[in-house]
């Protein structure tokens, strides 16, 4: 399966083919046993894919990396990691999928180097971010700080992640205190400057310490989600309209999910499977810096319906494109 997809000069832009973290003794991509001190790294993508991940990553814009593990696709356990970018509309441009056969700093590493490696060797580019986004998971933070492509971009932390990690920490407390934490993580969550956060962060966890039901979760709270290495989740580090969580990536893992009817293949057809959904998928262009969204019917209905409601108060802002919501 490697050798019959590897890549030739003259493969078709929209064709699929196999690349590893390294090669073996007869120049094709290396296939690992799976052992720990021999790891199963295999790599999916097309030509077509690299060009549209580097207009993703062009230097005239904001650069967002996202990677993401999905399971329950190999019949022996192991995960396919895909790796991508997003542009200011959050469209996601998937660069590469990724078999492995576990999920450690190692592999991490050589998928988003030989990644690296392979878009320079094809097209003579260097990837150029500006921010990783992911989850809490440190086997991918370590990777990424010892990458130079993506060691000097801040790594963000994806907000649904800390949200879902709180309302663990919270399920037990009463109504008005998870009311209280969540209010108060929202607000901290949409400032919008470091010192406007710096500002807000301490005055909720000087309230949070006034509540001795509250007292432990600050703690918690300030270790894990302020002074922690995750701590990036707050909307002014990425410009406007990026993406503040990791969904497009884990959208584009769902697509995978029904590309295959969820089901567990072996891994010959498991590669196969991914390279069928590689080439069904068409080049992306990212929008132009001066795109604004345009709200469907429905979020304007939404919206006009918690005003009315007193849910929310919208004010005016110096920018004539955006209001401050509250």
């Amino acid at each position: 399966m490697v050798r019959s997809h590897s890549y030739t000069s003259d493969i078709a832009l929209n064709k699929a083919f196999l690349f590893g973290h390294k090669f073996d003794k007869d120049g094709f991509a290396y296939v690992g046993s799976g052992e720990d001190d021999d790891p199963f790294i295999i790599g999916i993508t097309s030509l077509a894919m690299i060009d549209s991940a580097l207009k993703f990553a062009s230097t005239s814009t904001f650069t967002m990396f996202h990677a993401d593990a999905t399971f329950k696709l190999s019949d022996i356990g192991y995960p396919v990691i895909s790796c991508g970018f997003t542009d200011q509309a959050r469209s996601y441009q998937l660069g590469a999928l990724f078999i492995v056969s576990r999920r450690s700093a190692y592999e991490y590493g050589e998928c988003f180097r030989s990644f690296a490696q392979l878009v320079r060797s094809l097209r003579g580019r260097e990837l150029r971010i500006d921010a990783n986004m992911g989850d809490a998971e440190d086997a991918q933070f370590l990777a990424l700080s010892s990458l130079p492509e993506f060691a000097e971009a801040n790594v963000l932390m994806c907000f649904f992640h800390v949200l879902y990690n709180v309302r663990k920490k919270t399920q037990q407390f009463l109504p008005a205190d998870r009311y209280t934490v969540m209010r108060s993580i929202m607000d901290m969550h949409y400032c919008s400057s470091q010192h406007e956060y710096d500002l807000g962060k301490k005055a909720e966890l000087a309230k949070w310490r006034e509540s001795t039901h509250l007292q432990a979760f600050a703690k918690y709270f300030e270790d894990e989600w302020i002074k922690g290495r995750f701590w990036r989740w707050q909307v002014y580090h990425t410009p406007q309209g990026y993406a503040t969580t990791n969904n497009p990536c884990e959208t584009f893992n769902a697509v995978i999910k029904a590309f295959v009817q969820r089901r567990r293949f072996h891994m010959r057809l498991l590669l196969q499977k991914l390279v069928d959904l590689i080439e069904t998928l068409g080049p992306k262009q990212p929008v132009t810096s001066d795109y604004v969204a345009v709200p469907t019917t429905e979020l304007v209905r939404a919206a006009v319906s918690m005003m009315d409601s007193n849910r929310v108060t919208v004010q005016n802002t110096d920018n004539p494109k955006c209001v401050y919501v509250k």
